[in-house]
This record gives C-alpha cells, sequence and structure tokens, in this order.
C-alpha cells in the first residue's frame, strides 16, 4: 500500500495543516492582513507591508509635487 493513494483526504488535511502553522509564522501585511510570503516586504514606522500594498498605499507620483506658481 502506498501513502497518499488510499487516504488521499487524510493526507490534504495534514498538508493543510502544516501550511496554515507555517503561513501563522510570517509576519502579517498592515494593509490588507495577510501572511508576506515573498522574499521582501517594505517596514515603515515598524509597520509591514507586501511590496504591492506599500506601493499602492505610498506610491506617489513626483509630478504631484512640482510647485507651480
Amino acid at each position: 500500500m502506498m501513502i497518499g493513494i488510499d487516504i488521499p483526504l487524510k493526507d490534504f488535511e495534514r498538508k493543510d495543516r502544516e501550511e496554515t502553522a507555517w503561513l501563522d509564522t510570517l509576519p502579517k501585511c498592515e494593509k490588507c492582513g495577510e501572511p508576506i510570503q515573498d522574499e521582501h516586504l517594505f517596514d515603515i514606522g515598524g509597520e509591514l507591508y507586501h511590496v504591492e500594498c506599500a506601493e499602492e498605499l505610498f506610491r506617489k507620483s513626483a509630478n504631484d509635487y512640482i510647485d507651480e506658481e
């Protein structure tokens, strides 16, 4: 009998528990609340963000700050 063939539901549940436990060890993004699984993140004032979430929140166009008098 091969493990994984006769008990696929138990294998799935075990794998799901392992993955959930691993995700629980990861830092959470301040914006979306999801675990940060990427290699890089932004730490802004002690708050952690996915790169995409930080860019959405903080990236601005320099043209918006041109002083046109």
